[in-house]
């Protein structure tokens, strides 16, 4: 059964180097370089190539892929190619998980220092002239072996086989390495340590027992000491001993009702609220009323006027006005001078008018 590749997609394999080029290390790669050896052309530009099983096309379908991710660097028909094959092939299979290495000292020697070159943990050895080695230095490898705990075991054995040495036992020292590997895990995976801060709680004690007397809150020893003082059991302590000991809790050392009471003391003291139905007269006529309280200390300005003072003003407006158009002297004055009460030449002193 034969396996038909679009022309552009086909023109693509043929000038990808499938001898030395990277491709070239999968291991499709020869059978796929064998079947465009043998293909033959269909219609148009298609070619058709014979079946060399899944693999083949799993190849071809990482081309078509990796066209589709970079179409900026190929051309539209490339690109409509690789489409319709992957419509047609499916894409490339999610490789299986491989299983994991087992934990060794080759790849657990960079866990530890190395006392022979001095490079710090998860650098690799070097020489002494400062390249790569090419081996892990045998001093590295035996502080590895400390810390994993091989050396205190291998002493253990020597001394109940009375000194001798009868071999290494690589199923346990592999256990020991396989600890050793889940404990580096746990240490580098561990949360951090959430940091406990201090509260406005304070506990008064005994300075002579230690023993707790009383919890009181203030935000500062100065505003704590009051409200210690204030209770009768901190007041027998300070008889006794002339004084209390005191020391702010952290918040872990609060109980449910003590860490509600100081979310409720932090909280900012909310406004009071405007009521829905207020008017903008209304508004106006409260923030008056603030004005009046500010400036009380000159009430009759703002108190308003009674019927006895609208009377008296305009019996005062009318019997200037009728004075004004009686023909009298003052009557006279006023026509004269409407904008001023009491106008002084400049040439004469002060209470000429009068003279």
């Amino acid at each position: 059964m034969d396996v038909t590749i679009p022309g552009a997609l086909a023109d693509h394999l043929s000038r990808a180097d499938l001898t030395t080029g990277p491709v070239a290390k999968h291991p499709a790669a020869a059978d796929l370089r064998i079947a465009l050896d043998n293909a033959r052309r269909g219609r148009g530009r298609t070619l058709a190539i014979p079946a060399h099983g899944t693999a083949v096309l799993h190849l071809i379908s990482a081309f078509a892929e990796a066209i589709l991710e970079n179409r900026k660097l190929h051309t539209l028909s490339e690109v409509r190619a690789a489409r319709l094959w992957i419509q047609r092939a499916g894409h490339t299979p999610t490789p299986a998980p491989q299983a994991a290495e087992r934990p060794h000292r080759g790849n657990l020697a960079d866990t530890v220092s190395c006392p022979a070159c001095r490079v710090g943990v998860g650098a690799p050895c070097i020489t002494r002239a400062g390249k790569p080695a090419r081996e892990i230095h045998s001093r590295r490898i035996e502080a590895l072996e400390t810390a994993a705990g091989i050396t205190q075991y291998r002493a253990e054995q020597q001394r109940a086989n009375g000194g001798l040495s009868y071999g290494i036992n690589h199923a346990v020292e592999s256990e020991l390495f396989a600890a050793y590997a889940a404990r580096i895990n746990a240490r580098v995976q561990a949360p951090a340590v959430i940091r406990d801060e201090p509260s406005n709680w304070w506990t008064i004690t005994d300075p002579a027992s230690g023993e707790e007397v009383a919890r009181v809150y203030g935000e500062t020893y100065q505003d704590m000491t009051p409200r210690a003082e204030a209770l009768p059991e901190v007041r027998a302590v300070i008889r006794k001993h002339r004084g209390f000991s005191r020391r702010r809790l952290l918040m872990s050392e609060l109980t449910p009702a003590q860490l509600d009471e100081q979310h409720a003391q932090e909280q900012p003291p909310t406004p009071a609220p405007t009521p829905a139905g207020e008017t903008e007269n209304a508004s106006r006529a409260r923030a008056a009323q603030r004005l009046r309280d500010a400036l009380s200390g000159t009430p009759a300005a703002f108190e308003p006027e009674t019927v006895e003072d609208v009377e008296a003003r305009h019996a005062a407006e009318l019997v200037t006005e009728a004075e004004a158009t009686a023909g009298t002297w003052r009557g006279q004055w006023i026509g004269e001078h409407p904008d001023a009460l009491f106008p002084a030449r400049p040439d004469r002193e002060q209470g000429s008018l009068f003279a």
